[in-house]
């Protein structure tokens, strides 16, 4: 497969858009390359949002497979860190996906609620499940649990998710608005 011109310039700015929007703390390469937007970051669930193009489709239109595990692994995460400290660490500790069959095209909509951190075990532990839906149907089925490490002796975490409008992230928003680039 050959990419024509005009889509290796888009790709390219996209590449260098977000490895350099990537610099300030907030969010990482992939949800600056994606344009992730978060139209709903709440206790009683989220709504993380992306809008494909050539950068993560095929020919045919269809999302990659990375792109909609990523989108599930970071809807789900964020559907437990509304329950947590913005400057405490989380980790995946297991991510279940389902795929419906339906092909990924279209607008993508990962739609998720967790549980809230579990204060009975030794290790903070929260569930979280969802779907994703892309073009309004429905193309996965994901669940996950996640856990709250103590930091490192002396360490801490160094930023919590942006919130909307900063320097430097004007068109992220972590705190339940929405805004596009």
């Amino acid at each position: 497969m050959s990419i024509d011109p005009q889509t290796q310039s888009f790709i390219r700015q996209k590449v260098l858009r977000a490895i350099s929007s990537n610099r300030a703390p907030g969010m990482h390469f992939v949800g600056y390359y994606l344009d992730l937007t978060v139209p709903r970051f709440e206790k009683s669930g989220v709504e993380f949002v992306v809008e494909p193009g050539p950068h993560c489709t095929d020919a045919n239109g269809v999302v990659n497979r990375a792109a909609l595990i990523y989108l599930a692994d970071i809807a789900l995460a964020g559907a437990n860190r509304v329950f947590s400290d913005p400057n405490a660490r989380t980790a995946t500790l297991m991510l279940r996906t389902e795929f419906t069959g339906e092909p990924a095209i279209g607008t993508l909509k990962a739609v998720c609620q967790g549980s809230g951190f579990s204060p009975r075990t030794a290790l903070p532990e929260s569930f979280a499940s969802g779907h994703l839906t892309a073009g309004g149907r429905e193309v996965m089925r994901m669940s996950g649990t996640w856990v709250a490490p103590p930091a490192p002796p002396g360490r801490s975490r160094s930023s919590g998710p942006m919130a909307c409008g900063t320097t430097a992230a004007p068109n992220r928003c972590w705190n339940g608005s929405s805004r596009s680039i």
